[in-house]
């Protein structure tokens, strides 16, 4: 019983605000691929095109709110857009904050 709590606890949505202009991609191998590349911002930008354009990545705005929650596999990504986009991407989470809920 409580690791089906957990599970659902876990599942929840938190909603996150883009810090950066980042990316979110459909497999572990890419997003670790273009986190890893981010030193080499000329080759970061060309690969990143590459996989858009392959249908593999996504770019992901400053400033945009997206709902996420911290991936199982990989607890330095999130994964994002699973609700409006399934099953979602996965975005580094150092490139997002948590967006305080509102309050009544």
């Amino acid at each position: 019983m409580n690791a089906i709590l957990v599970a659902l606890v876990a599942a929840q949505l938190t909603m996150y605000e883009a810090k950066v202009v980042t990316f979110g991609c459909n497999s572990n191998e890419a997003a670790s691929e273009l986190q890893h590349m981010r030193g080499d911002k000329d080759g970061f930008a060309k690969r990143l095109q590459q996989q858009m354009f392959l249908g593999e990545c996504i770019e992901i705005a400053k400033g945009t709110v997206i709902g996420g929650s911290v991936a199982p596999t990989d607890s330095q990504l999130l994964v994002v857009g699973e609700q409006v986009d399934p099953p979602g991407y996965l975005a580094p989470l150092e490139d997002f904050e948590p967006k305080p809920t509102a309050t009544k």
